[in-house]
C-alpha cells in the first residue's frame, strides 16, 4: 500500500520572517511521502484551501477553529505555551486531536 502523500502549506502572507525556519522543518521530517506548498495568499484562498482539504493538521488557533466550523478531520499542534488550542479542544471534547509532534500523528487516520 502507499503512503499517502501529506500536503504542508506554508502561509507566506504576513510571515516571511519564519519561512525559511518552516521549510526546512518540512525538510527534517521523517515521513517523506510530503509535499510543500508556499502560498502567499489572504484570507479567502486560505479558508478556501480548508474548506476543501480532506485532512489537516495545524499549529494555528484560528485554523482550528475553522476547521472546527468547516467539520474536518484534522489534528492540533500546540506551540510552545499556547493554550488556547488545548482550553478549545477540551471544552468540545476532542482533546485526542491534541499531538506534541509528528510522531503522535496516526496515519491510519488520515
Amino acid at each position: 500500500m502507499n503512503s499517502p502523500i501529506v500536503s504542508v502549506i506554508i502561509r507566506k502572507f504576513n510571515c516571511s520572517t519564519r519561512l525559511k525556519k518552516a521549510i526546512q522543518s518540512c525538510s527534517a521530517q521523517t515521513y517523506k511521502e510530503i509535499e510543500v506548498l508556499v502560498i502567499d495568499d489572504g484570507p479567502t484562498e486560505f479558508l478556501s484551501l480548508i474548506e476543501h482539504a480532506e485532512f489537516i493538521v495545524s499549529s494555528s488557533f484560528h485554523g482550528v477553529a475553522f476547521l472546527i466550523i468547516f467539520k474536518k478531520q484534522f489534528y492540533a499542534c500546540l506551540p510552545t505555551n499556547h493554550q488556547r488550542i488545548a482550553s478549545l479542544l477540551k471544552i468540545l471534547g476532542i482533546e485526542d486531536r491534541l499531538i506534541r509532534g509528528a510522531k503522535d500523528i496516526r496515519m491510519e487516520r488520515i
